[in-house]
């Protein structure tokens, strides 16, 4: 069985790889590549974004100089050249009250998140060593973890704590853990339920359940 320790081993893993750059809206440029061309205090750095990063900066940049998002499919169909000349000369049309940094998270050479300075981060091996911190003070117990997903991006564990056999048959009642670092989902914590040996599960959510850090 997987335990909380081999997957926050696997989180740290990606951990020295991820960076964080804050960037001014109007400072920030694009390579004829389409790579973004970031200054820091150690000179300009390149990263490739992915799809969400470019959309990121699609949703943000419209709304700012067109009132609407740019359609980020069409952006993603032109040129990369001439998609970089396009946002070149309107990243500068960027008005003052939106110029407050940006933040680019990155991950080794690429860029996987473009979000504002609002957002606050929150670090999926330090949730994941909360929850083994949690276990170990026996705030509640882990009997199994079903099927996990870490990422560099997300985890998503759902812990069982407790496996009950009645006469409808046997329930595993637990915990789901969630996080996601690039601006696609929430931290949270909720109960779930899952029945008999599968892994298919309900999770017992409400809106109060972590914090929103979604950013489109």
């Amino acid at each position: 069985m997987v335990t909380l320790s081999q997957l926050i081993d696997e989180s740290s893993a990606y951990d020295p790889y991820k960076s964080d750059y804050a960037v001014d809206a109007k400072d920030l440029a694009f390579a004829p590549s389409g790579e973004m061309n970031l200054p820091t205090a150690y000179g300009n750095v390149l990263l490739k974004p992915t799809e969400h990063a470019y959309t990121g900066v699609f949703t943000r940049l419209g709304e700012v100089v067109y009132d609407s998002p740019l359609p980020h499919k069409h952006m993603l169909g032109i040129p990369r050249n001439l998609m970089a000349h396009d946002l070149n000369t309107l990243m500068p049309m960027m008005n003052s009250a939106k110029r407050a940094p940006w933040l680019i998270r990155g991950y080794d050479d690429i860029a996987r998140a473009s979000l504002t300075a609002e957002y606050t981060p929150v670090d999926n091996t330090e949730v994941l060593k909360t929850v083994a911190e949690a276990v170990t003070n026996r705030v509640f117990k882990c009997e199994e973890i079903n099927r996990p997903i870490v990422t560099a991006d997300q985890i998503y564990v759902k812990i069982t704590g407790v496996n009950v056999q009645t006469q409808d048959g046997n329930y595993g009642i637990g915990a789901m853990v969630r996080n996601d670092e690039i601006g696609k989902g929430r931290v949270a914590a909720m109960g779930y339920l899952k029945r008999g040996k599968c892994d298919n599960s309900i999770p017992l959510h409400s809106r109060k359940n972590g914090r929103n850090t979604v950013q489109n």
